[in-house]
Order: C-alpha cells, then structure tokens, then sequence
C-alpha cells in the first residue's frame, strides 16, 4: 500500500515537473512534454487501478488543481511578467 502511494506520487511528480520543464527550458521540443503527461497518467491511472475508484478521483482532482495552480507560475517564468 505505502509502495503504491510513492509510486503515484513520483510518476505524477516527475510527470508534472517535464510538463513544465517543457514550457519553461525547452519550448518547442514536445518529447519532454509528451513525456510528461504520458507519466501523469500513468500514476493517475495506478492510482485508480492500485487503490481503488475513490482515491483514484481524489488524485485525479489533485493532480488537476495542482496543475493549475502551477499554470499562472510557469506563465509569468516563461513570459517574464511578475507573478500577481
């Protein structure tokens, strides 16, 4: 059990990290990128396989506002405005 959660967790982790490693050092490239989402899936996609449907939608949920929260971050380092 403890095993299944630090996978889903590093999987997501890196996973969110390349997407935005993509964005920030090398735009343009898309294999980071695809690298990326294809590893945030994976660990959402364990997370519902491994510890069942409603873990599954709270990592989902998680990994969504996680997202987004980052996206306004990664926009204002990528274009270089200041962070509101």
């Amino acid at each position: 059990m403890l095993l299944d959660w630090i996978t889903v967790i590093l999987l997501i982790g890196v996973g969110l990290l390349l997407v935005i490693v993509e964005l920030i050092f090398v735009p343009g490239t898309t294999v980071v990128g695809i690298l990326g989402f294809i590893l945030t899936g994976i660990g959402i996609w364990i997370g519902y396989a491994a510890l069942g449907t409603n873990i599954g939608h709270i990592i989902l949920a998680t990994t969504v506002v996680v997202g987004e929260l980052l996206s306004p971050i990664v926009s204002g380092l990528t274009t270089g405005l200041a962070l509101p």
